[in-house]
């Protein structure tokens, strides 16, 4: 195992959806704000901007549909089919090779490196050249779609006035995932080895892995069926991803919020969980943010690499 694996942290989510002003439309009424739709290359997104945890890395999701499959590359296409819902991870690197050397070690190697480049145009005018290299690992080395990015600058996914939403929320602490029971712990020992540390099982049987913040929590369909009580649909075969765990400023104010637009939660001590059928094929887990969260939220600019 790599004793550095280079992915300083998740870095964001992509969610399919199949038609986005329906999908804006769900977002708006769990009080999230997105930013303007973007083209790219046949494709288009908005992404939910949440705070860094600190900095270094971004923090947020991403809706992506296809509007012309005939310019949209095969993997693409690939990672975007099938119903709604979260699709792949994204790190953040800060070296490429570390990063490619994590991959192999976990059996999965860089299949595409893709090198990116384009203009971003601030608020005040300035215009940015922002250039990214994303590694790409080979299809179905992976328990699900990861990849790994290493851009030159993080401020156009760190807007400060995309990060304020109705809902209150702050930033991603947590990613769902899901794998077949009897292969949870090959998945699990694959991921401990790409992202170099040791995965905590906790009292439930669920396997948790924490990069730097944000922490990827692993389960069997029948726990997770069990902890989330039917709020997504679960293959029983294959490894997913799930949901969202999202701290917010007020717990309270977001489950007045979500009942205000006619969404019905589910509502335990702690938590407000939102059904996939509401949030674009992912579940999305509300949480009471700390003092501390809170504090150290206000200092991650996440601008610096």
């Amino acid at each position: 195992m790599p004793t550095r694996s280079g992915l300083v942290e998740i870095d964001h989510l992509m969610c399919t959806v199949s038609d986005m002003p329906a999908a804006v439309t769900a977002m708006s009424r769990l009080g999230f704000r997105l930013t303007p739709e973007s083209e790219i290359g046949g494709m288009s997104n908005r992404l939910a901007q949440l705070t860094p945890i600190r900095a270094g890395s971004a923090n947020f999701f991403e809706l992506m549909t296809i509007n012309d499959r005939t310019r949209v590359p095969a993997l693409m296409q690939e990672i975007l089919s099938g119903p709604d819902g979260l699709k792949m991870i994204v790190h953040v690197c800060d070296d490429i090779e570390s990063a490619t050397r994590a991959f192999a070690y976990a059996e999965a190697p860089i299949g595409d490196t893709w090198h990116v480049e384009r203009e971003w145009v601030s608020d005040d005018g300035l215009i940015e050249d922002v250039r990214f290299t994303v590694l790409i690992p080979q299809r179905g080395a992976l328990p699900f779609f990861m990849n790994a990015y290493k851009p030159n600058s993080l401020s156009q996914y760190t807007q400060p006035k995309f990060q304020h939403h109705d809902n209150g929320a702050l930033n991603i602490r947590r990613v769902y995932a899901v794998c077949p029971e009897g292969r949870l712990a090959e998945e699990v020992a694959k991921l401990e080895t790409v992202y170099a540390c040791v995965a905590r099982r906790s009292a439930d049987g669920s396997f948790t892995i924490t990069p730097r913040d944000v922490v990827l929590d692993v389960s069997d369909p029948g726990l997770s069926a069990h902890r989330f009580e039917g709020a997504v649909p679960l293959p029983a075969d294959a490894s997913t991803l799930v949901g969202l765990q999202i701290a917010v400023v007020d717990l309270t104010h977001t489950e007045r919020l979500l009942r205000a637009n006619s969404i019905s939660p589910i509502c335990r001590p702690g938590r407000v969980v939102v059904r996939a059928e509401d949030a674009c094929g992912m579940m999305i887990e509300f949480v009471q943010a700390s003092e501390t969260h809170c504090e150290a939220t206000e200092r991650g600019t996440g601008n610096e690499l």
